[in-house]
């Protein structure tokens, strides 16, 4: 997904991030991928939580963004448990909602 925004369905979202991490994770030369209902399961998590605090914040979070959050957090979950996982996505949270998203967060922060 490069270029300009598009407004994509749910459908279509899900099919890219699913390509885009089984590209990732041949490019990393990854043997044990996460299963892609864990996949849909963190991504629905992430852009449901992120959603409502940029819905709050009045802002918009481009797909890509969206996207390179999902993929921070499918990393964190492939390498700690289910607590640190929660607890990390609930400190990010709170951080955006207070201070904005972290520009480690915005894929743009690195495509600029």
């Amino acid at each position: 997904m490069h270029g300009g925004e598009r407004k994509l369905s749910q459908t279509k979202k899900i099919e890219l991030l699913l390509k885009e991490y089984e590209q990732i994770a041949v490019c990393t030369n990854k043997k044990n991928c996460l299963d892609k209902e864990i996949v849909l399961k963190i991504y629905k998590k992430i852009e449901n939580s992120f959603s409502k605090v940029a819905k709050l914040r009045k802002e918009n979070l481009k797909n890509e963004t969206i996207f390179y959050i999902v993929f921070v957090f499918l990393e964190i979950f492939e390498n700690s448990d289910k607590d640190f996982f929660n607890k990390h996505l609930k400190y990010q949270i709170d951080y955006y909602k207070k201070n904005g998203l972290r520009k480690e967060l915005n894929h743009m922060y690195f495509n600029s």
